[in-house]
């Protein structure tokens, strides 16, 4: 279940419908002035909100933005599941994040904890693939 992240009653509720797996949106779905709202509205949601065997999922925004790297934080310290990568097209990016999720994993004590899903979304990472 796709819910963005800058709807406080969405997140709440999202796991009343029993899905498998809830994404919580920081990219398309949230606009630029909400960024940052939004990636604190997802911290706490995960933090708070009791989603039971629920996979949790976030779709951050790229690192090369100015919000990936804050996104990555913020979740990886709410506990999340897994970490959507959003177009993705060179196993470079992959490793970049990699060593972000490790950097807030070894501050915690929990290295390895945090999962990677790598959304291939246009030509050039399906030929990378």
């Amino acid at each position: 279940m796709f819910v963005p992240g800058n709807n406080p009653a969405m997140m709440q509720d999202a796991f009343i419908y029993g899905p498998d797996s809830i994404m919580l949106d920081l990219e398309d779905s949230v606009t630029m002035a909400e960024k940052d709202a939004a990636r604190l509205l997802v911290y706490n949601a995960l933090k708070t909100i009791d989603y039971g065997n629920t996979e949790m999922v976030v779709r951050v925004n790229p690192l090369n933005t100015p919000y990936g790297k804050k996104d990555v934080e913020a979740v990886v310290k709410a506990g999340v599941h897994v970490i959507r990568m959003p177009k993705t097209e060179t196993a470079d990016e992959i490793h970049e994040l990699e060593e972000e999720i490790v950097k807030v994993e070894t501050e915690l004590g929990c290295v390895g904890r945090t999962q990677i899903m790598a959304a291939i979304e246009s030509t050039l990472g399906v030929i990378n693939a």
